[in-house]
């Protein structure tokens, strides 16, 4: 049983607009990560990849975890960002509460991101 562990900068939960990204296709998954609505998941599967898409309220970096016992130790972590129209990704590995390292293979695929007032948006398989 994986449990979902959210990163997010602190001051990127300061929200500059409210254009709130729509999904990049149809999903017949979707959770909200948090109360207020800030962070949500979409995601489909199939024989082969799990596609999943983060949509964040900032304009900083958003992130997610997948971790075997609910803390950064141990997490599958992927995050990424959106610089000058361009999104990057990064598949990384938790040691504990700091920067997680990057992986040696990056297993990640970035399929799209975008950025649109105070809102970032972040598709991968």
């Amino acid at each position: 049983h994986l449990s979902v562990t959210l990163l997010l900068s602190a001051t990127a939960l300061w929200c500059v607009g409210r254009c709130d990204i729509p999904p990049t296709e149809e999903y017949y998954k979707f959770t909200t990560l948090d109360i207020a609505g800030n962070v949500k998941l979409y995601w489909k599967y199939n024989d082969t990849h799990i596609t999943l898409e983060v949509h964040g309220r900032t304009s900083g970096w958003v992130g997610i975890g997948f971790s075997p016992n609910g803390g950064m130790r141990d997490a599958d972590i992927i995050f990424g960002w959106v610089r000058n129209g361009v999104a990057h990704i990064s598949d990384r590995h938790g040691i504990g509460r700091t920067i997680p390292p990057a992986d040696n293979q990056q297993d990640v695929n970035l399929l799209a991101g975008s950025e649109c007032d105070g809102w970032t948006m972040l598709k991968f398989t």
